[in-house]
């Protein structure tokens, strides 16, 4: 008995060993097979850590910034970061057609260019006013220009040129897996630096330091690099007059049968798609003005709460700032990191429940709707929480006219408003993206990302306006209205935020009918446009489509082929 059971044991034993190598051996297969990247996308890598620590240390912050060192007003400091995010939305455009012009290799290194040399002057001569406005617009084209998807699509083209086998899906989760990695320990190391150093001058020239290091970093790789294909200008212009010449001189033939068709109908059939879309565009608008919030006022309430890890809240009496005077203190922008991984994990939950059940623009339309929803859940939040600290605020003596002080109640009441404002961006920001990706055409299908965020910049300026008309209108009758010159304790933030959540509902109702009618169109109508329908604006953009007869293949577009790096293994 006591052999058979020790024969039972040992064969359990083996059983049990062999299960555990193969799910060893699965694990190890599954990381290399997602995780696992080439030596020379490290150095790639380290651009976007350096990127993720200048948003996360630097440009979240402006807001802080204007108030503490320059006193700005309340809307004033608010509306110049405002106007700052927006016009970096706006250019991300124009970012998008340089990078597909130029590449992405100059595109990113312009881009880290810029924030170094606004981060310098930030951390140098900003003290003249003239010069700080420099500084921002330096830092507005470097985001705009990083905004541009220029450095994941440069990551991408090293995974395809250093893979052997063509995976498409696999790259794209390798992409999206590194990306997500380099945001969140750019984030963990921007506030440690905001943690340990408390001075802004200092702060911002650590921060132009470590972005020159990592921009050296990159450089160090260019002879390692697949830069692709470049298009040339000059070889641009001349193809186009080229084309021009050839398609007259076909005109004027009689040996073919010659027939042009006005590029009216292609381009009805553009402005078709883009009308149809343009209801579910307007309704993002508010997704925009909610979002300029939370980088603007949200973050101003929490420099004035107490931001200490446990204990007493009164036993803090010191100013509050963004920047810290002991490690006991957590940063501001730990909101911010809060908010990215809401972003994350609300993108991946909800497309594990759709993709079981929906797919298809039906899906995406969800996706920005609950989103959408989200949106009110933030405004509302953020009204019951800034109610209470006024109700503080009121109470405790001394405080309602010293916002320098500590008010006694813990940073971690906006919790929740940040975590719906990050599920508000996973879910509407990247589905009307996913929306753009599925409806526009295929020459169009790049600029996805860049349409997103300036519809989120239009609704940020808008943001601008629409706080201007309520300090207005809360001033008639002599009232004191609901923002302070520079007091946010005498501000009324609470009736904003109670007004933005009345606009939010409305627009969630709104969505809710122009995207049912924009379903219902796209499946009742008999003439729908198809992407093939404008594939003229792929290759060319004359006036005129001419088609031969017998057909004769049309002269491809010269390009300029860069140098392709080695194979790494």
């Amino acid at each position: 008995m006591d052999d058979d059971k020790g024969e039972n044991s040992s064969k359990s034993a083996v059983v049990m060993i062999n299960t555990s190598q193969k799910i060893t051996s699965s694990v190890l297969r599954w990381y290399r097979y997602y995780f696992s990247m080439p030596k020379i996308c490290i150095l790639i890598e380290c651009v976007l850590i350096g990127n993720a620590i200048v948003e996360a240390a630097v440009l979240s912050l402006l807001m802080s910034y204007l108030r503490d060192e320059w006193d700005k007003k309340l809307f004033v400091a608010a509306a110049t970061v405002n106007v700052s995010e927006g016009m970096s939305g706006l250019l991300c455009i124009p970012a998008t057609y340089f990078k597909e012009r130029y590449g992405c290799y100059t595109t990113l290194v312009l881009s880290s260019m810029f924030y170094i040399v606004g981060l310098v002057i930030l951390g140098t001569v900003a003290f003249v006013g003239g010069v700080l406005y420099t500084a921002l617009v330096l830092l507005v084209l470097g985001k705009a220009l990083s905004s541009s998807s220029c450095v994941e699509d440069f990551l991408e083209d090293q995974l395809k040129a250093q893979s052997n086998e063509e995976d498409e899906k696999r790259d794209n989760v390798r992409v999206k897996i590194s990306l997500a990695k380099c945001q969140i320990i750019g984030d963990i190391v921007g506030n440690v630096l905001l943690a340990v150093v408390n001075d802004w001058e200092c702060h911002f020239n650590i921060s132009a330091s470590i972005q020159s290091f990592t921009l050296v970093l990159f450089f160090i790789g260019t002879p390692l690099y697949f830069i692709g294909r470049i298009r040339s200008l000059v070889h641009m212009v001349y193809f186009y007059f080229r084309r021009l010449f050839d398609k007259t001189t076909l005109r004027s033939s009689s040996d073919h049968q010659v027939v042009i068709k006005e590029q009216g109908t292609k381009s009805s059939s553009l402005i078709l798609m883009i009308s149809s879309m343009a209801p579910i565009c307007f309704t993002f608008l508010m997704c925009g003005i909610v979002n300029s919030i939370g980088s603007t006022y949200f973050l101003e309430q929490g420099s004035t709460m107490y931001r200490g890890l446990g204990g007493d809240h009164k036993k803090d009496n010191n100013p509050p700032g963004i920047i810290n005077d002991t490690l006991e203190e957590v940063p501001v922008t730990i909101l911010q990191i809060v908010k990215q991984l809401s972003c994350f994990s609300s993108k991946y939950l909800i497309y594990r429940i759709l993709s079981k059940r929906l797919r298809g623009t039906r899906a995406t339309l969800i996706r920005i709707g609950v989103g959408m929803i989200f949106s009110v859940g933030v405004c509302s939040i953020a009204r019951a929480v800034e109610a209470k600290r006024l109700d503080v605020v009121v109470r405790e003596d001394h405080l309602l006219d010293n916002p320098k002080k500590v008010v006694p109640m813990s940073i971690f009441w906006l919790l929740p408003q940040f975590i719906c404002l990050g599920a508000m961006n996973g879910l509407a920001g990247d589905g009307l993206e996913d929306f753009f990706q599925d409806e526009l055409p295929n020459s169009m299908k790049s600029y996805a990302s860049a349409f997103t965020q300036a519809l989120t910049a239009v609704g940020t300026l808008l943001s601008v306006i629409l706080v201007f008309i309520m300090k207005k209108l809360s001033k008639l009758g002599g009232r004191p209205g609901w923002f302070a010159a520079t007091n946010i304790n005498r501000s009324r933030l609470d009736r904003v935020y109670r007004t933005l959540t009345v606009f939010a509902i409305l627009n969630v109702l709104l969505f809710a009918y122009v995207s049912t009618s924009y379903i219902r169109n796209k499946l009742s109508s008999t003439k729908n446009y198809t992407r093939e329908d404008i594939s003229l604006f792929d290759e060319s953009k004359m006036k005129i489509v001419i088609e031969v007869e017998p057909e004769e293949e049309e002269e491809e577009e010269p390009e300029i082929e860069g140098e392709d790096g080695p194979n790494i293994a």
